[in-house]
């Protein structure tokens, strides 16, 4: 399945990823750094640890004793020998199983133990967590007490905030930066891709500014000239086609002329039958090469479009279901061109079926014009086929019943440069025949 992602979000989640990659490297170390710190602080040795501090302290000078604090303390270890337990500055909570480890650590011993925890941690999930501080008062031998102060705190501070915090804020920072980068730089591929679509429609030149990167603004000159070109070269064919299409019906008319005049015989008719087919060619072939470049847009209301064709051909007697049309379908479109489309396809539908269902409804921003049939249908191997020049698909569809192989062509071409779809279907009823559906952009 292809990732409908654009450049600007695929550059950005690269952006982001590195980013996060970075993030968690620098996590990663910072952890594994303060990983002895904290089990050394607040490992399951703690008891015994004090137990020692202890029984070396007992019984010893004020300057030993400063000797052992100094020995033993380290990252995240205080030590003081202060002289009585009312010297310690008590505000944690009191952890009762933990004074029983270190009494039991000691042997038993009956002197005074507290050990206190700060943030009011008293759970045993909590003792040796993230940002827990444990303070152990033991009373000494010879006087004095032992104030064992340990803490777990994993996060380095900086202003109060832990960095890893910091870190990510600055690191989320920069990464919406670069996403606000990406984006700008992005918007001239963007409005390329939409001008590029828009010139695939109609051929109307739709030239950008040059902004962006030096590869865009490359990239968009290109295509700025490449659309001129383009239509100068549609343009040019146009103007050779109808120079020849004038030449070949002056040289048509002056044989007619010329054959109007001979004796009427057999040989005459059929000669004059063949130059109305040729005219009836040069016309389609023409109207071909002018459906690429139908300019005469203009507001107009489709329905009445549609009613008006199928009007004049009830009038003639043909056979024509008209279903209830809109009160109005606004539409910007040709003329000229939307009226042959629909001319066309009611037409085909007549000459190869006999009859013709014709239908407008609205569908989302979109009309929908429908014209079905009870003819023998088309394959479905046939259905793209049958949009190309000169393509006729069964004996029956040939130019004795008075069709070019254009006609089809033509309508797909005027619909395509009015920024629409047209295609062939089954009905939906399961009975036999086509559905020609095309579909336009409302006004």
């Amino acid at each position: 399945m292809k990732s409908r992602l654009g450049i600007a979000w695929r550059l950005a989640l690269i952006v982001v990823a590195a980013l996060v990659a970075i993030q968690i490297a620098v996590i990663g170390a910072y952890m594994v750094e303060r990983r002895d710190v904290a089990r050394f602080a607040l490992g399951p040795q703690l008891p015994d640890q004090i137990a020692a501090l202890v029984h070396l302290a007992d019984d010893r000078s004020e300057a030993e004793r400063r000797l052992i604090a100094g020995a033993a303390a380290g990252p995240g270890v205080r030590i003081r020998f202060p002289e009585a337990a009312d010297d310690v500055v008590s505000g944690g909570r009191e952890v009762v199983f933990l004074e029983t480890l270190v009494r039991r650590a000691l042997g038993g011993d009956a002197r005074p133990i507290r050990v206190e925890v700060d943030r009011g941690l008293g759970a045993l999930g909590a003792i040796g967590g993230r940002g827990t501080h444990v303070r152990v008062v033991v009373a000494l031998h010879g006087g004095g007490v032992l104030d064992f102060a340990a803490g777990g705190e994993l996060t380095a501070r900086l202003l109060g905030l832990p960095v890893g915090l910091i870190a990510g804020l600055f690191g989320m920072t920069v990464a919406l930066i670069a996403v606000l980068a990406v984006a700008r730089e992005a918007k001239p591929l963007v409005r390329l891709a939409q001008a590029v679509d828009g010139f695939g429609h109609d051929l109307a030149p739709r030239p950008l500014d040059e902004t962006g990167a030096p590869e865009v603004r490359r990239l968009v000159r290109a295509i700025n000239r490449m659309q001129t070109r383009i239509v100068s070269l549609v343009e040019t064919r146009t103007v050779m086609l109808a120079a020849i299409a004038h030449d070949l019906g002056t040289t048509m008319t002056r044989l007619r002329l010329r054959l109007e005049l001979s004796s009427p015989d057999p040989m005459r008719d059929r000669a004059v039958k063949d130059l109305d087919d040729m005219a009836r060619l040069v016309d389609d072939g023409l109207a071909f090469a002018r459906s690429t470049s139908e300019a005469d847009r203009e507001p107009l209301d489709l329905a009445e479009l549609v009613g008006d064709a199928v009007a004049d051909r009830i009038e003639l007697g043909e056979a024509i279901v008209l279903r209830p049309l809109p009160a109005a379908a606004p539409i910007v479109a040709s003329h000229l061109g939307l009226s042959r489309v629909i001319g066309n396809l009611v037409d085909n539908a007549l000459r190869y079926a006999g009859d013709a269902e014709v239908a407008l409804v609205r569908v989302a921003a979109e009309w929908e014009l429908t014209v079905a049939d009870h003819g023998s249908g088309i394959s479905p191997e046939d259905r793209a086929r049958i949009f190309e020049p000169y393509v006729r698909l069964e004996a029956s569809r040939n130019r004795a019943t008075g069709g070019t192989g254009l006609g089809l062509a033509i309508a797909r071409q005027i619909v395509a440069a009015h920024g629409g779809t047209i295609e062939v279907r089954d009905r939906a009823d399961g009975r036999s025949g086509a559905v020609f559906a095309v579909r336009l952009p409302a006004a």
